[in-house]
């Protein structure tokens, strides 16, 4: 059911090879995640995204997970020669829905309490096809660990910092710092 309603709202084949779901664990779990370019290639693959939910959360108010893992993430972004990206379709489908739903005003996000993130063995293919010679050019390995992430402000503190910070395999640096 759930790869057929996925496949309707983008208007592409979607497959799950698994979803798991523990209700006295609290764990949920999807192997095998796919979404189909229009060329019939994979546009989006998952190999697993694993998830732990904290029964804490109900006494924190705030979702709480312990881990939250993607593992074996893959983008395939193409840029057709009419200049459009491949995904232009589904963006215009989620534009239409979107338009259909009642608007409703922004509120404060809900609190999430994230002990630890990862991403594994991720990677971004980029396809320029509108060039008289396609390039292509691909972003990999992505591993990424975050700890001890909150959408909540600490207590006592008028501000709550974060920062970011990523290094590419050639020395390339991201620095992203800022306040909630």
């Amino acid at each position: 059911k759930v790869p057929a309603l996925l496949a309707e709202t983008l208007g592409r084949p979607v497959t799950i090879e698994k979803i798991q779901l523990n209700p006295f664990a609290l764990t949920f779990g999807v192997n095998g995640f796919r979404i189909d370019d229009t060329d019939g290639q994979p546009f989006v693959t998952l190999g697993e995204l694993y998830v732990n939910l904290q029964s804490s959360s109900l006494f924190r108010r705030a979702v709480t997970l312990e881990e939250a893992r993607l593992t074996a993430p893959q983008i395939r972004l193409r840029r057709l020669a009419d200049g459009k990206p491949a995904f232009a379709d589904i963006l215009e489908r989620l534009a239409a829905e979107s338009k259909e739903e009642a608007e409703e005003p922004a509120g404060e996000p809900f609190p999430l309490i994230l002990r630890h993130a990862r991403i594994e063995r991720g990677r971004i293919t980029f396809r320029d096809e509108s060039r008289r010679t396609p390039f292509e050019e691909e972003i990999s390995p992505i591993d990424i660990a975050l700890d001890d992430f909150t959408t909540r402000a600490v207590e006592g503190a008028e501000d709550s910092p974060y920062s970011f910070s990523a290094t590419t395999e050639n020395g390339a640096t991201l620095t992203w710092e800022g306040t909630l």
